[in-house]
């Protein structure tokens, strides 16, 4: 169903960048530079991200192949017709990816924060 002029293929491959090891980088440097959050929290949490934005990541590149496909399924034979793929693929390279990747950041900010501050609220009126 593809374009004769592709070899009836279209050639997917997977680099350091689709694998997801910048957007790894990112958040986890992200995590290490919030100030005011204990080094042992910042810890226990990267690899908890990290396992999350590896799934996101394995998601990602699951949803690719159905979109690469059906074009050409719909049109075979059509030079373009897996240009679907492409335009997903650049939109969560380009600014997906950041956009999911700064969300999540922000959702953990909260939540260790949440639990940072109840634990200090509990403290201080323990103490009195």
């Amino acid at each position: 169903n593809f374009p004769d002029i592709q070899n009836n293929t279209i050639d997917f491959y997977v680099s350091d960048e689709c694998a997801g090891v910048h957007e790894m980088l990112f958040i986890s440097t992200l995590i290490l530079l919030t100030p005011y959050i204990s080094k042992k929290i910042k810890a226990w949490s990267i690899p908890i991200i990290l396992v999350i934005v590896f799934c996101l990541n394995l998601l990602r590149l699951v949803l690719i192949y159905p979109l690469a496909t059906s074009g050409c399924k719909k049109n075979p034979g059509v030079w373009g017709c897996d240009v679907r793929w492409e335009i997903f693929h650049d939109f969560v390279f380009e600014w997906g990816s950041l956009i999911i990747l700064t969300i999540m950041w922000i959702i953990w900010y909260l939540i260790v924060n949440k639990f940072y501050f109840d634990e200090k609220i509990s403290k201080n009126n323990s103490e009195e």
